[in-house]
C-alpha cells in the first residue's frame, strides 16, 4: 500500500506527462487529492488504503500521462515490481483511520435512507471528518465533507474551467462565466461570489490551463456538512444539478427541501433526528 511520501517521490521521479513541471507541495497536494480523496491528513508517511484502479486513472488524469506510465508511478510507490501487479494496496482492517472519509455523489456511506419518515442513517467513525459547525444547519456536531461539485460531473466541469483559461487570464470574466455556464449573472465578480472568489483565490490565472491544477482546485472545493444534511442535499439534487445550480452553500440553502430540513434540524439536538 502506498504512502503519500512514497507516491509523491515517484511522481516526481518520472518524466512523463507535466511530472516534471510539478513542485514538491503540487505533489503532495495531488497525492492527498487522490489517496485522500482531498483531505489533508497531516502525515506524508501513512499507509493508506485505496482502490488501485482508481488511483491509477486518477494519475492519468492529473499527470497527464498513459495507462502504462500511471501504472508505473503506482508500482513504483506501492513497492510492487511486476507489471500490473497492484494487488498489494489492500484494505488494512486493523486501520480503521485510513477509511475515505466522504459520501459517494449518491451521498451514501455504506448506509441508505429507508424511506421519507426515516431521516437516520446508521453514523459509524468512517462517516467522521471533525468535530465543528454544519454549514447547512449550523449544529455544532460531527461534519463530512461534500464535494460542491460532484466527482461525477468533474470530467466536464474541468474540460469547462480549463477551455476558459484564455479568458480567465486576461480577466475577461464575462467570457469565462459565460464558457462555465453555471447560471452566472452579471453582477456575480470574484468579490461577491462564493465559487468564484474560491477559484480565484486557489488557481492562479497561469495555473487555469492546466488540468491537474483544476482537478486539484475541485478536490479541495467542499463544504462541512453534517451526515444529515448531507444525505438530504443527494436525496433532492441530483449531481448534475449540483454541479450547475447548487455549488456553493449559499445556493443549496436557496433549495425549498434542503433549507426546510435545514431550520428542522438546527432546532435538533446534535444526535436527536426523530421528531
Amino acid at each position: 500500500m502506498p504512502t503519500i511520501e512514497r507516491l509523491t517521490e515517484s511522481i516526481r521521479s518520472s518524466r512523463s506527462g507535466n511530472c516534471a513541471s510539478l513542485s514538491h507541495d503540487e505533489c503532495v497536494g495531488i497525492c492527498e487529492a487522490i489517496l485522500l480523496d482531498g483531505e489533508d491528513c497531516g502525515e506524508v508517511d501513512v499507509v493508506v488504503d485505496c482502490n488501485p484502479s482508481e488511483a491509477i486513472e486518477s494519475l492519468r488524469d492529473f499527470l497527464d500521462v498513459s495507462l502504462e506510465d500511471a501504472e508505473e508511478i503506482f508500482r513504483r510507490a506501492n513497492g510492487t515490481n511486476s507489471t500490473g501487479d497492484t494487488s498489494d494496496c489492500s484494505s488494512n482492517d486493523d486501520d480503521d483511520d485510513n477509511n475515505n472519509y466522504d459520501y459517494d455523489d449518491d451521498g451514501n456511506n455504506n448506509s441508505a435512507w429507508s424511506d421519507d419518515s426515516d431521516v437516520s442513517l446508521q453514523s459509524t467513525e468512517s462517516d467522521y471528518v471533525q468535530d465543528g459547525e454544519c454549514e447547512i444547519c449550523e449544529r455544532q456536531m460531527r461534519t463530512t465533507r461534500h464535494h460542491l461539485i460532484p466527482k461525477f460531473t468533474w470530467k466536464y466541469m474541468k474540460a469547462r474551467l480549463v477551455s476558459g483559461a484564455s479568458s480567465y487570464k486576461k480577466g475577461d470574466m464575462e467570457t469565462f462565466k459565460t464558457t462555465l455556464d453555471m447560471g452566472f449573472t452579471e453582477h456575480d465578480t470574484v468579490d461577491n461570489h462564493e465559487f468564484l472568489h474560491a477559484l480565484s483565490s486557489s488557481v492562479p490565472s497561469a495555473e487555469m490551463a492546466r488540468a491537474s491544477t483544476v482537478k486539484l482546485f475541485l478536490a479541495h472545493y467542499t463544504a462541512d456538512v453534517c451526515s444529515k444534511c448531507h444525505s438530504c442535499i443527494h436525496r433532492h439534487i441530483d449531481n448534475d444539478t449540483l454541479a450547475q445550480s447548487y455549488y456553493t452553500v449559499g445556493k443549496l440553502l436557496e433549495h425549498r427541501e434542503v433549507y426546510k430540513f435545514s431550520r428542522w434540524a438546527h432546532k435538533q439536538r446534535p444526535g436527536t433526528y426523530k421528531k
